[in-house]
């Protein structure tokens, strides 16, 4: 009886390193992704895929693993010169961001992903907002869900006013507490550049969120 104990936690230590391993060669592929370092071809994405779909093979209880595909499969389509292809991958990305969920239900990050799945898709309807509000609730400092709540905002602003001031008052605090956040002050700084509302989010920019006016140049005559 303890031989088989033995093998069988042998069997689950070395199962769960190969897990690891098949995750992060994921994950160096999608991370470059993430922080504009660089491009990838569609094989790599594609090796990728396979990585992460081999960890969830061998621990497919892991939200980790489950959240990494999702996020392979949101670059796919981003990729994706086929707009039917793209969208069935981002319902796909969507079910297992959900999936992940049922396990971490107040993990933010992935309530954020989910909004941007929406986005992605063109679908504001209420569970798009169920993502946005529990992404909000979750992670009100957290620089993930500033990133693609700014972007989204910005986004709103200019190309769907009705929703953007349906949630302005959520989508204007992740836009500032962006800015604020030395990491993703950068990317939110370039968002709201190159849409031309910085003198929008400077009049924003007032008492407890005054610490945007600087970075925003806000004061500069």
């Amino acid at each position: 009886m303890l031989f088989v104990i033995l093998t069988y936690c042998g069997y689950h230590s070395v199962s769960a390193f190969v897990a690891n391993l098949n995750f992060y060669a994921a994950k160096n592929v999608i991370e470059p992704l993430q922080s504009g370092e660089s491009t990838v071809e569609t094989a790599e994405l594609s090796a990728a895929k396979s990585a992460a779909e081999a960890a969830i093979a061998l621990h497919s209880g892991l939200a980790l693993y489950t959240d990494m595909l999702s996020t392979v499969k949101q670059w796919q389509a981003l990729k994706s010169d086929n707009r039917d292809a793209a969208l069935k991958l981002l319902d796909e990305a969507e079910l297992l961001n959900l999936t992940s969920l049922e396990t971490r239900p107040s993990w933010p990050v992935t309530w954020a992903n989910l909004v941007y799945i929406k986005w992605e898709k063109g679908e504001f309807d209420d569970d798009f907002l169920r993502y946005l509000n529990n992404a909000t609730h979750y992670g009100p400092n957290t620089p993930e869900v500033h990133q693609v709540i700014a972007a989204l905002g910005v986004y709103l602003y200019r190309n769907d006013i009705r929703m953007f001031l349906s949630n302005k008052d959520v989508l204007k605090t992740h836009i500032i507490k962006g800015i604020i956040h030395p990491k993703t002050r950068r990317t939110v700084l370039n968002t709201v550049k190159a849409a031309g509302v910085q003198q929008l989010v400077c009049s924003w920019s007032q008492g407890r969120f005054s610490a945007a006016r600087k970075p925003l140049s806000c004061d500069k005559s």
